[in-house]
């Protein structure tokens, strides 16, 4: 049996952590509100380029919300990445015959994946 449960956009959805300015741990706390509106922005402004988008993070990470949500909610698709992330060449190849048109990730990462980089 499917339990209603009522939700208010002021309700908790998740808490992210970070280390802003300060370099001290500090829980963040997003609300529905927050991430629907998040959401829908986001998704609206990238429009088509949601077509196909790389699932290469951990779920636990909250960019996350952004590479299953958003395609999600525009009828779009998912493109999971099992490999080695680090795999430069592996997981260029996977975008390309996954025709991915986003990635989302950290900038750290995005130089390790680029041509020529000293990444595995």
């Amino acid at each position: 049996e499917n339990l209603v449960r009522p939700t208010a956009l002021a309700n908790l959805a998740y808490i992210i952590y970070t280390s802003g300015t300060t370099g001290q741990p500090k829980g963040v706390m997003l609300t529905q509100h927050n991430v629907l509106y998040y959401l829908h922005a986001l998704t609206r402004q990238l429009g088509d380029k949601y077509r196909n988008v790389d699932f290469s993070s951990n779920y636990c990470f909250d960019l996350s919300v952004t590479t299953t949500l958003c395609p999600l909610l525009a009828g779009q698709t998912v493109c999971v990445y099992e490999g080695d992330i680090l795999d430069a060449a592996a997981f260029r190849a996977h975008l390309s015959a996954a025709n991915v048109g986003f990635v989302k990730t950290t900038p750290s990462l995005a130089m390790a994946l680029l041509p020529g980089s000293d990444a595995h």
